[in-house]
Order: structure tokens, then sequence, then C-alpha cells
């Protein structure tokens, strides 16, 4: 078949589709039907699940009491962020908390902080979570015999700057940190607390994710990965262990206003650590995946539902925003080495 005849039978195909028609509609006004009755199908429920979880059920107080799951709750990366206001929260409902991360300084002053406002006990665990497996043994004994109730993984390191996976300066090094800190801790953490939740028949674990982790993430593709761990594990446990009392969650921030997203000013798409912890915790055992923000509930929809038509053009997208970003940063760094040197 030569391009002619293929062009004819194109156009040929082309007026039997426009001819065709089914009670009254053409094929174009059933396509449209149909992407419209698909989109309503799939947003209306969304969006009346978005009402219960982010307004309704914490008006109705319809979300968990960490108070009755236990005495103690322990967070890990709780000297700063999202870690620090999870043990704030927590602390503030009267919960003892067991505060781990690597700055024993920070931990000892959050700690007296807490015991001054709220009247609990602490307990400061310092450890490096890139030394490797080790530490756990260290953490275990710390636990020991302490009722914990809630546990919190939030510890984790993010790239501080944007640049192809084997060109970073110590690459090895910066994948095995990520893992030992994004990965082993959320694994092994639960795995060390959950039996004793399940034999209590209550208690809650919270793991701390990224909208990074819901896509494909070019430039930042060990964190995009480790967070994409997070999230599908989390998940599974939810359902595996949905009959044993114990809830697990994971929450998916976008950007919160924190030293390590490197957002320094609140806004109106990203809030303090604070505002969002707040909201998240009013969703324990409401919903086992949240993202509690309404911009980044929006954006996780806006690539839900459209992974079909644009996950491609979408990751393409952010590729090239990122490669603009390495750009940037190694001109600035030209020109700062050049100043240095005059």
């Amino acid at each position: 078949m030569d391009y002619l005849q293929l062009w004819n039978f194109i156009l040929w195909a082309g007026g039997t589709f426009r001819s065709f028609t089914f009670l009254e509609l053409s094929y174009l006004e059933w396509i449209g039907l149909l992407w419209t009755l698909a989109w309503i199908v799939y947003c209306i429920p969304y969006f009346i699940n978005t009402l219960y979880c982010i307004w309704i059920a914490p008006v109705l107080g319809h979300y968990a009491n960490l108070r009755k799951m236990g005495k103690w709750a322990v967070v890990t990366g709780a000297s700063d962020g999202i870690g620090k206001a999870y043990a704030e929260e927590i602390a503030r409902l009267g919960v003892n908390v067991v505060l781990i991360s690597r700055s024993k300084s920070k931990l000892d002053d959050l700690a007296r902080e807490l015991g001054e406002k709220f009247g609990v006990q602490t307990k400061v665990v310092s450890v490096d979570f890139t030394e490797g497996l080790h530490i756990y043994d260290e953490i275990q004994k710390e636990l020991e015999g302490l009722e914990i109730g809630t546990l919190v993984n939030n510890i984790g390191i993010f790239y501080p700057y944007v640049e192809y996976f084997t060109e970073r300066p110590n690459a090895r090094k910066h994948s095995q940190d990520m893992i030992f800190c994004n990965v082993f801790p959320v694994t092994f953490m639960t795995h060390m607390i959950l039996p004793q939740m399940c034999s209590r028949g209550r208690g809650v674990i919270i793991n701390i994710g990224s909208y990074l982790g819901t896509i494909p993430c070019p430039l930042n593709s060990m964190y995009s990965g480790t967070k994409a761990f997070t999230e599908r594990f989390t998940e599974s446990l939810s359902m595996e262990y949905e009959k044993s009392g114990v809830i697990i969650q994971a929450v998916i921030p976008e950007y919160v206003s924190t030293r390590m997203s490197g957002v320094t000013k609140p806004s109106w798409t990203t809030p303090s650590a604070k505002e969002y912890v707040r909201k998240a915790l009013k969703t324990v055992g409401v919903e086992s995946r949240t993202s509690v923000y309404i911009p980044h509930r929006l954006a996780i929809l806006a690539h839900e539902t459209g992974i079909f038509l644009w996950r491609r053009f979408g990751s393409r997208a952010i590729f090239n925003v990122f490669l603009h970003l390495r750009a940037n940063s190694k001109h600035r760094l030209a020109v700062l080495k050049q100043s240095q040197r005059t």
C-alpha cells in the first residue's frame, strides 16, 4: 500500500466515523459524553471524601484519640520541621514523647520545652541514622518497657540541589545515606514497635512521604524513589493490619515551610509545619493516605486523574524545570568561584 492509498483509507475511515450515529448522537458527542461521565464518576466521590476528611470529620471528632493509644509516642527526625511539629502537637495532647534525631542539643532543648509547656515526660535518643543498622539495637534498648501507642516515622534527608544520579559529589555515599535515612527507619522502627501495638489491639503509625514520591522525578531520583517506597509500604501495611486495631497512615505533603524544603516563609500553597501537622492529626483514623492541605491535595488529584494522559509529559516538564535549576546553580557557583579568585 503506497502513501496515496493509505491517505485515501484514512479519509474513508474518517468519513465513516463522522457518519456514524447512535440514538441521534454522533461519535464525537458520545466520546464527549462518556468522558464527562467518567470525570463525574471519579471526581464527585473524591470531592465528597475530601469534604468529609478535611472539614466534617475534624468537626465531628471522628479522628483517632492518641491519648487512648498508649502512654508514649515516638517521633523520629524530631529536632526540626514536620517532626518537631508532630512532637509538639502530640505533647499538647498530653502524651509522653520519645524524641529521636541526630542533634542532641536540639533534642534536649525541645524536651525541656515540651516538659515545661505541656507537663509531659520526654526521652531523648540521639542517633545518626546514616551510620547503619546497629543503631536500631541502641534505639530498642532505649524504648524497652515503654507503652508506645504512636509512632511517627519522619526522619529523612533531601537533595540539597538537583543533579544527575552519578554526577553528585560522593554520589554512592549520598545514595547510601538516603536509603539509610528514608527507607530503613520506616521499615525497622515499624518492625520494632508494631508487635506491641498489635498485642494491645490499638496504636497509630504515621509515615511521612512526599508528593515527589507520587511522580517520576528526574534529577531527584533517589528521593522520589525512597518516598515512593514509603507510600507503597504504608498503604500495603494499612490493609494488611486493618483488623488488628492499629491505624497506619501515609502523610503525603508537597512543600511545607521547613529548613529541609528551603521554604522559609509560609504561603497559601506552602503551610508552616505546625499548621500542616495540626490538620494532619485530625485525619488519623479517617483516611489511610492523606494530603491535608488543599493545594497539595489538588496537585495530587491533578496528577492521578491525568496519569494516563500526561504522565510522560508531566515527568518531562519536571525534568526540564530541574535542568533549568541545575544550570542556574552551576552558573551561580561559577560566578562565585570567579569572584573569589579576583
